[in-house]
């Protein structure tokens, strides 16, 4: 298990518990072992691949020009980040973020 890896788990509430045999344990309670594990490890890296390319592209669409499907996936990908956001900032603490 490399640095990286460790890392790409931690950020997404991932904690080892074991490196041999590989266990990973998330906040919401959820376990993994051995290659259920590295499956969830490569879920992530790939869902993190994945949002980093299409917010990459994001920047280059000119919105007039979209297709149905693609706009669809334009306004999902972007409800995904704020619920995102939601789950880091509860509304409990909504107002200490504004102006």
């Amino acid at each position: 298990m490399n640095p990286e890896e460790i890392e790409i788990l931690v950020r997404n509430g991932w904690e080892i518990e074991c490196e041999s045999p590989f266990e990973i344990r998330h906040v919401d309670g959820s376990f993994a072992k051995g290659q259920a594990a590295y499956y969830v490890l490569e879920g992530i890296r790939a869902d993190e691949e994945e949002n980093d390319e299409f917010s990459r592209r994001l920047i280059y669409i000119d919105v007039g020009k979209l297709t149905p499907k693609e706009a669809e996936i334009v306004i999902n990908h972007y409800r995904r980040m704020a619920n995102e956001v939601s789950e880091i900032f509860p509304k409990s603490r909504k107002n200490e973020f504004s102006n």
